[in-house]
């Protein structure tokens, strides 16, 4: 075989060759583009009409949202408004029928020697008990306590009540005893300082006082 034959023979080999891998390689290009293509009809298409409505759905569960935390807040200031108002109503109520009780000791030529009870507050005042002492010793009543203190009581012309269990109208004075003759000189100088009364009240809500003269506090009345 000539050379030139041989080297046609070869190129002309080569040819067929290469037409057939190109044509194979065409194939696999196809099928590889036919799989994409398929690939990319199964996907969502997320086209800008879908996008656009779903950031507007976002929106408005987020603007629902905010308005029912604000609902929930303005739900819960409420209630704690109204519960203060309740409180404040409740201790305006309390306070219009406050009642405070004092006792005072009144000696004098002119009218006597006697203990006076009076109510100054703005409501009336339910006497719960009462202890009058002498010297730090409780008194029975009195007139045991009048005893003590001035002796005989024969020739002197006094009055005496127990106050417990009564009520006491606002600014109304009720005496404990009332002594009308003057005994000023039966009586020790230091008598006020010696004795003490203490009257427990409470108003027509259940609050209750104790009531030590002109010193009264906050008590339970048991």
């Amino acid at each position: 075989m000539s050379t030139f034959k041989f080297t046609w023979e070869v190129r002309r080999w080569f040819k067929g060759f290469h037409k057939v891998f190109r044509c194979n390689k065409d194939s696999e290009r196809k099928n590889y583009l036919g799989h994409i293509s398929l690939s990319m009809e199964k996907e969502p298409q997320h086209q800008p009409g879908n996008l656009f409505k779903r950031k507007i759905m976002a929106g408005l569960a987020k603007t629902e949202f905010i308005v029912a935390l604000a609902a929930i807040i303005v739900s819960i200031l409420t209630l704690f408004v109204y519960i203060y108002q309740a409180r404040i109503m409740q201790e305006q109520q309390h306070a219009s029928v406050w009642p405070y009780i004092e006792w005072d000791m009144t000696i004098s030529s002119k009218d006597g020697f006697y203990i006076s009870v009076v109510n100054k507050g703005v409501g009336p005042a339910i006497i719960r008990s009462t202890t009058l002492k002498l010297d730090g010793v409780s008194v029975e009543s009195p007139l045991t306590y009048l005893e003590k203190t001035i002796g005989k009581l024969d020739s002197v012309a006094l009055f005496s009540a127990m106050i417990d269990k009564r009520v006491i109208a606002a600014g109304e004075t009720l005496e404990l005893f009332h002594v009308y003759s003057d005994i000023r000189h039966l009586l020790p100088s230091d008598l006020y300082r010696r004795t003490s009364y203490e009257i427990c009240y409470c108003s027509i809500y259940g609050d209750c006082w104790t009531s030590q003269g002109f010193n009264v506090v906050k008590s339970r009345c048991d």
